[in-house]
């Protein structure tokens, strides 16, 4: 299963620290920015008072000049994505055992990848906003999991996409849109367990491995 969300910037500044004390970062934006490898303490607040004050429309450009903060539509920190295995795989590999851990986690990068390369922001040309392709994100990915109390135990993998991307048609960092990819959640879905899948054919058909 693929499950997409946005959280709030309150949501994410709440809850988000302490799930990433074993994430890493990742991304074209991250590159930018001069981020990489683990998360480390800190750096989640810098961005937080870094980035998000341009969220709202009005202010995807440069000419125009900060809104005031809009209780009523509070500021989009970034998405969050959910990975996890589709059942038809509980019956041939060892959901608990460290390769499928692992495939797991890269199946899940190949498609936070996908999903980098159709990012999209908007600009403004004269009185008319348009969509156009920027490809390049920022995320930061495993997150550690909650406990889920009287649930059994299933394979996850989370990641958060936070919400900036750099445009390069204005030079400047912008919010990013995943309208497509949020639109195209099957096909983003289908495409995780085909890639997951060929991951675990791969450990199946190598002579001493197995999942």
């Amino acid at each position: 299963m693929l499950a997409i969300s946005q959280i709030s910037l309150a949501a994410a500044r709440h809850h988000l620290p302490g799930r990433a004390d074993s994430a890493r970062w990742n991304g074209q934006a991250a590159v930018r920015l001069g981020l990489h490898g683990q998360v480390k303490p800190g750096q989640l607040e810098t961005l937080w008072d870094w980035g998000w004050r341009y969220d709202l429309p009005d202010s995807l450009t440069p000419a125009l000049k900060t809104p005031q903060p809009d209780k009523s539509n509070p500021p989009l920190a970034g998405y969050f994505f959910g990975f996890s295995p589709p059942r038809t795989l509980a019956a041939r590999a060892d959901l608990h055992s460290a390769r499928f851990e692992e495939a797991l986690q890269a199946s899940a990068q190949a498609i936070l990848h996908a999903v980098e390369v159709e990012s999209q922001t908007w600009f403004r040309d004269g009185r008319r906003l348009h969509r156009h392709t920027t490809g390049n994100l920022l995320w930061m990915t495993p997150l550690r999991e909650e406990p889920r109390p009287g649930r059994a135990l299933w394979p996850y993998v989370s990641g958060f996409v936070f919400n900036v991307t750099w445009d390069p048609l204005e030079a400047r960092w912008k919010s990013v849109r995943l309208t497509a990819v949020r639109r195209y959640r099957a096909e983003y879905q289908q495409a995780f367990y085909d890639t997951l899948r060929d991951r675990v054919n791969a450990f199946d058909s190598a002579p001493g491995e197995s999942l």
